[in-house]
């Protein structure tokens, strides 16, 4: 039986019950988490999987030295992007991995097929993370995530104090931090002076919305077509009730 089903622009994931995770659709930019069905350079469907495959989510036991244990972790909630994928394991990690530009990842970096990377919040080349990776930041600050939300080329999450995060592409102010800058790692994000308790993200294409632990719904990014519901068609950088 599967829990958790996610569909991106061309690529699905789902996972089990028991908290395996598969990934099928296209892996052109790595979005399938599986080397498998990596080819990099290949032709337009050479990486793509057209039947469900498992993935892997191991942990890395230390992250300062490299190693790795190869230890499998159930996976309880998955999230799909246009071409980056993201899950969140049953102890609370976040992992994502597929197409990096824009800061989409959240790792700090663009990365290379290869391992080679380039640190940079404004970084637009198209480089992609083929294999699940954690995100560091909320390793090392004891976060645990509870829940998580990819949208085109950005990424919101909330962790377990309800506190909001946003990362990636911050194109019409998508990531509701006061400006249209893309940031490469996790930003949390306030309404003023105020500490909002959090308890769902959606990402859109363009636009943002968060529902806090109140009831009250916020929106920010692209207002064409009324999708923030502010009764106009206008930008927000910042989340407006």
């Amino acid at each position: 039986m599967h829990r958790q089903i996610s569909a991106g622009l061309s690529h699905s994931m789902c996972c089990t019950n028991g908290g395996t995770l598969f990934t099928f659709g296209e892996g052109t930019f790595g979005q399938l988490g599986n080397v498998k069905y990596f080819m990099k350079g290949g032709a337009p469907t050479a990486s793509d999987s057209p039947l469900p495959s498992m993935v892997s989510i191991t942990d890395h036991d230390d992250h300062d030295q490299g190693t790795i244990n190869q230890k499998p972790l159930r996976v309880i909630q998955v999230a799909c992007g246009d071409y980056h994928s993201a899950c969140i394991t049953a102890d609370g990690l976040l992992f994502s991995w597929g197409l990096s530009s824009d800061g989409r990842l959240g790792h700090g970096e663009s990365t290379t097929v290869s391992g080679s990377s380039s640190h940079s919040d404004t970084n637009q080349d198209e480089f992609s993370q083929v294999l699940p990776r954690p995100i560091e930041v909320f390793f090392r600050t004891k976060r645990r995530i509870q829940q998580v939300s990819c949208g085109s080329d950005h990424t919101l999450c909330i962790d377990d104090v309800k506190s909001a995060y946003s990362f990636g592409r911050g194109n019409y102010g998508a990531l509701g931090l006061g400006d249209t800058n893309s940031r490469s790692r996790p930003i949390k994000i306030q309404q003023g002076n105020s500490e909002i308790k959090w308890k769902m993200v959606a990402a859109g294409a363009k636009h943002s919305l968060l529902l806090a632990v109140d009831g009250s719904v916020y929106s920010c990014g692209h207002g064409g077509n009324g999708r923030l519901g502010l009764g106009k068609y206008i930008f927000s950088h910042t989340i407006i009730l």
